[in-house]
C-alpha cells in the first residue's frame, strides 16, 4: 500500500438491547457491554477524527426485535456523524426508515445475494446516496455463526450504473479477499 494514500476508518458501534456492545467471535453468549448511551460513544469517535461511523443493530441481525437499537440509532444520528447502518435490514419497508432516520449507506447481508431483487427495488427507489451491502456470512444469516464466505456488494449512487462484487473468506482467522468483479 501507498504510505500516502488515503482510507477511511470505519469505528464500528455494535447495539444490542440499544446498548453499545462486543460479541466475541460473534457469539451472542459471549457479549461485553461498553455503554449504555450510543450518542456518547459516538461523540468520542467524532472527537476523535471519524468521519463515519459503522453502527450495526445486533438485535435485527439475530431476528430479535430491535426497537431499542432504533432509538440508539436516532440519537447517534443527533450527533452528526456519518453512518452506515445494517443488521436486521432484510425488507424494503425497512431499509427506506434506515435512509429516512438519516442513514446515508445501509448494509445488507445474506438478504443482498438471497433476493437480488430486493437490492433491485432499494436501488430504484434510492434517494441516489452511496450504498454499500458488505455481506454477513453467506447461508447464515441471523447469526449463523463464524464467516465463511460473504458478499460485499458496492452499489453506486445512479441506479443505472453497475455494481461491482467482492467476496471474502473470513472467521477466526480474519478476513481474506477472494474475488472483485463487475456484478
Amino acid at each position: 500500500m501507498n504510505a500516502g494514500a488515503a482510507f477511511t476508518v470505519y469505528p464500528a458501534i455494535d447495539l444490542r438491547a440499544g446498548r453499545v456492545v462486543r460479541l466475541q467471535q460473534g457469539d451472542p453468549l459471549r457479549e461485553t457491554g461498553y455503554s449504555g448511551t450510543p450518542l456518547q460513544i459516538a461523540q468520542q469517535w467524532l472527537a476523535a477524527g471519524a468521519a463515519w461511523l459503522h453502527v450495526v443493530n445486533l438485535d435485527g441481525a439475530f431476528g430479535d426485535d430491535g426497537a431499542a437499537n432504533a432509538l440508539a440509532l436516532a440519537s447517534i444520528l443527533r450527533s452528526g456523524a456519518r453512518v452506515q447502518f445494517g443488521g436486521g435490514l432484510r425488507t424494503l419497508p425497512a431499509i427506506e426508515l434506515a435512509l429516512q432516520l438519516g442513514v446515508e449507506r445501509v448494509v445488507l447481508g445474506t438478504v443482498a445475494a438471497t433476493e437480488p431483487a430486493l437490492v433491485a427495488a432499494a436501488r430504484t427507489r434510492s434517494r441516489s446516496p452511496q450504498w454499500l451491502h458488505p455481506g454477513g456470512p453467506l447461508g447464515e444469516g441471523r447469526g449463523g455463526g463464524a464467516a465463511r464466505t460473504s458478499l460485499v456488494l458496492l452499489l453506486p449512487p445512479s441506479p443505472s450504473a453497475s455494481p461491482a462484487a467482492l467476496a471474502w473468506r473470513g472467521g477466526r482467522g480474519g478476513d481474506a479477499p477472494v474475488a472483485l468483479k463487475a456484478a
